[in-house]
């Protein structure tokens, strides 16, 4: 093996700025960016600062200030009104360190100095690249690599490379991208986190991904195979479903996969940029569809697949990297929208109006038509009429503000409280014969009994007569939600039932 110095130091600099002093509560952090920013407040929106700091420069921060949409910023320590990007560091040790040592771990959990390359590095055979990409790994893993996705092709399924070694410098560009696109997003790893160091690691493609690796692959068929034998070919799954490793030790079990979800995949609706809806169909149940909108909901995405196996029937959700909100590009720029926020044009312009009131006539223009496009893809996708329920599941952070308590101030609802369960597990009903319902098995529960259009499904179903229940509840608490659920279809039968008579 071999180390290269891509900067002019072969150690990490400790740069203490002026000012910087250690205490009880101080934490210090390297910049891993080759540009970095200091605000004046913890916020994209506030003014920029001279700094001189850069990739290996160490800062000490008394505090973090989180939010849900910008940069999360480190409050630095001894500099008043000064703030840096949390996501353009990483937190180190409070003792002197160098990556000479390999102090800093790859993402696969195998320590490397920062400026690792290995020392038997090949170019991957054309044939199996994707586009013109020259693609470089080490040599050990090829002839593996290259039985894997031949016999791949000779089962119909055609994969290429499109990643795979990757140096610091690339590394550190496309992480620099990749969040001044969107800063909370998961898809590029941190620079001296990323296991495309190690020469080992190489991501997948087709012809239906490309390059877009935030599609959800998992239940295609072409990628249920190679999930189910990379083992044979010494490969495993590190982190993302289109990243493999290679460690060499073959296995002839499949791995689990799972049933609920793979098998009942009808019909997946790639919307490119955005996300990907994926539509579940199921005839069993001719009641009650489910949805589930917010990919970073676990708690709501078990209690879909709880209700999935239960009762059956007509399911979506959206695959968006385990984000809450979808990013609409534009013009080099992501822009946010909640997809509980677009199913009305007022709605989506109130939204606008919130959050991106800055943005110009062409750019609202623009992401105002892409929210349209996932609304439209959502509503059409949706086995939902009169005659039958459709039943949202969300999941709340335990930090945040949401609670019954949030709307019992507001004459727009009626609300019941139990004083027993959390205020944050709820029913909400566009129904008032639902919310007795709930209210007589003593639930939480809010009956929405005015329009104030916020461009929600709750508002989208009030203003089309459509039957609906949303099932509240805060994160981690998903045995209670699949106990929820099964009340919601004991109210939906009941619904029924007496529509009968």
């Amino acid at each position: 093996m071999k180390k290269i110095l891509i900067f002019t130091f072969s150690f990490i600099i400790i740069n203490t700025i002026s000012g910087y002093a250690f205490g009880e509560t101080a934490r210090r952090y390297m910049i891993i960016t080759n540009s970095v920013f200091c605000k004046t407040a913890p916020s994209s929106d506030s003014t920029d600062m001279e700094t001189d700091i850069g990739f290996g420069s160490v800062i000490l921060g008394e505090k973090v200030i989180q939010n849900e949409t910008d940069f999360d910023y480190i409050k630095l320590s001894g500099k008043k009104d000064c703030y840096v990007p949390l996501e353009m560091t990483i937190e180190v040790p409070l003792v002197s360190f160098s990556s000479e040592k390999g102090a800093l771990s790859s993402e696969n959990g195998k320590d490397l100095p920062i400026f690792f390359v290995p020392d038997d590095l090949m170019p991957i055979n054309k044939m199996y690249s994707f586009g013109d990409n020259r693609v470089l790994a080490k040599k050990s893993i090829l002839k593996d690599l290259y039985a894997m996705l031949s016999d791949a092709k000779k089962n119909g399924h055609k994969f290429y490379v499109a990643n795979g070694f990757k140096d610091l410098q690339v590394r550190i560009k496309e992480y620099e991208e990749a969040i001044r696109l969107n800063p909370k997003q998961t898809l590029v790893p941190k620079p001296v986190h990323s296991s495309s160091a190690t020469g080992l690691v190489i991501d997948l493609t087709d012809n239906v991904t490309g390059s877009n690796f935030e599609y959800e692959l998992k239940n295609d068929k072409a990628w249920k195979w190679i999930y189910e034998n990379s083992s044979r070919y010494g490969f495993r799954t590190s982190g993302k479903s289109y990243r493999f490793e290679y460690s060499g030790e073959r296995s002839r079990r499949k791995p689990k996969t799972d049933k609920i979800f793979d098998e009942a995949i009808n019909k997946r609706i790639e919307i490119p940029s955005l996300c990907t809806v994926h539509v579940l169909k199921n005839s069993t149940n001719k009641r009650a569809s489910f949805i589930w909108v917010h990919h970073n909901e676990k708690s709501a995405g078990k209690t879909l697949k709880y209700a999935l196996s239960k009762y059956g029937g007509h399911s979506i959700y959206i695959i968006n990297g385990d984000k809450r909100n979808v990013y609409i590009p534009y013009n080099r720029r992501s822009y946010f929208i909640d997809p509980n926020r677009i199913y009305t044009p007022k709605g989506i312009e109130k939204y606008l109006d919130r959050h991106h009131r800055k943005l110009n006539k062409n750019g609202r223009r623009s992401i105002y038509k892409k929210a349209e496009k996932l609304k439209d893809t959502i509503l059409s996708s949706i086995d939902w009429t009169e005659k039958k329920y459709l039943i949202a599941l969300h999941s709340s952070r335990p930090g945040s503000d949401f609670s019954i308590e949030e709307f019992n101030a507001k004459n727009s609802y009626l609300t019941y409280t139990n004083p027993d369960h959390n205020p944050k597990n709820l029913f909400f009903t566009t129904s008032l014969q639902d919310y007795y319902f709930f209210k007589s098995r003593g639930y939480n529960v809010v009956y929405q009994r005015s329009i104030e259009d916020d461009g929600s499904l709750s508002i989208y179903a009030a203003k089309n007569n459509l039957p609906y229940i949303n099932i509240e509840v805060v994160e981690g608490d998903d045995k209670f939600q699949q106990k929820m659920l099964d009340l919601a279809i004991e109210c939906v039968n009941q619904h029924f039932k007496e529509k009968s008579l």
